[in-house]
């Protein structure tokens, strides 16, 4: 099957639950070759339509952004990667294949490689997001944490 049919809504209740003191990683930790991060504790950066903090794996990139109200910046794209959206927080609207779809907290996307996809805060305040790119993304690594 070809296009966007990922489009998912994950329930709460089946989301694993944080562990007790997991806030307090530091941002970012290395014992025998396993990295450990804390997202709110890693250097954000700032491009004034957005937030950006990046994790770099081997062979995947994991971005948490925060896209501000009334920002619609991202035109229709595409790339090699296979991409994972989460909405953590907020409201997005989800373009793919030409369907659209909105997702609050919970919903999960995923944009196969090379379909032109675009992704936009559809809400009043903003819009955080978890995104996964395998294999990962060379630009969005640099800004990972050197560890």
């Amino acid at each position: 099957m070809s296009g966007c049919k990922y489009f998912y809504t994950m329930s709460r209740a089946l989301m694993p639950p944080c562990r007790p003191g997991f806030r307090k990683v530091l941002s970012i930790r290395v014992e025998k070759n396993v990295k450990y991060y804390n997202f709110e504790e890693m250097e954000a950066h700032d491009t004034g339509e957005r937030i950006q903090r990046v994790v770099a794996g081997e062979k995947l990139t994991v971005l948490r952004q925060t896209i501000h109200a009334g920002v619609d910046m991202y035109n229709p794209h595409s790339h090699p990667n296979e991409q994972m959206t989460i909405v953590l927080e907020g409201t997005a609207r989800f373009a793919c294949g030409g369907k659209e779809v909105v997702l609050g907290p919970g919903g999960v996307v995923v944009f196969p490689p090379n379909q032109e996809h675009s992704t936009r805060n559809a809400g009043d305040g903003p819009l955080v997001l978890e995104e996964i790119f395998t294999p990962g993304v060379e630009k969005l690594n640099e800004l990972a944490p050197k560890g």
